[in-house]
């Protein structure tokens, strides 16, 4: 019996050595689906690879290098200098994409700087022009309360000279 329990811990025991390409598969995918409500990353494309023409995509990817590189030495072969103009030119590529790309960045910046520079502007506009029309909306109100107040003022005046001339009438009937 001692036999077989170390048979099975063996055999549960992880192979050392390398994996094949279908073991680490299987045991992703095992690993994804102990948890299937798991959200999985999958990388989308990368954002420039999408409208590049090939040329540059080629120019981007990882340089290869060359071993063999021979100058303009006795014994350079007639192919070392198509390897050399195709390396130099896949660099010139890279390079005028690079500054293309940041100058691209550098014009969005200052869009971008002068977009927020209006905005300001145009809110410091509308905040003066607001506090022009508060101003004047509080002045035809103090205007009409004055208006309403004198008018209230002329009318106790009013009311009070009728009580003097009902006053002075009833003042004369008595002397008549």
């Amino acid at each position: 019996m001692s036999d077989q329990s170390s048979d099975e811990e063996s055999s549960l025991k992880t192979k050392k050595g390398p994996k094949k390409v279908a073991d680490i598969q299987r045991e992703t995918i095992e690993k994804l689906m102990k948890d299937p409500n798991q959200e999985v990353y999958i990388p989308g494309p990368n954002e420039y690879d999408q409208d590049l023409p090939i040329d540059i995509k080629r120019a981007l990817n990882p340089h290869e290098y060359v071993r063999n590189v021979m100058g303009a030495s006795a014994g350079a072969g007639s192919g070392e200098f198509d390897i050399y103009r195709g390396c130099r030119n896949r660099e010139r590529l890279r390079q005028e994409f690079i500054k293309k790309k940041a100058e691209k960045e550098e014009a969005q910046k200052e869009f971008e700087e002068k977009r927020l520079k209006s905005i300001a502007e145009a809110e410091k506009k509308t905040a003066k022009k607001r506090a022009k029309r508060l101003k004047a909306k509080e002045k035809l109100k103090s205007s009409a309360k004055k208006a309403q107040n004198d008018q209230a003022d002329t009318q106790d005046t009013v009311s009070e000279e009728e009580i003097d001339l009902t006053e002075k009438i009833e003042g004369n009937t008595h002397i008549l």
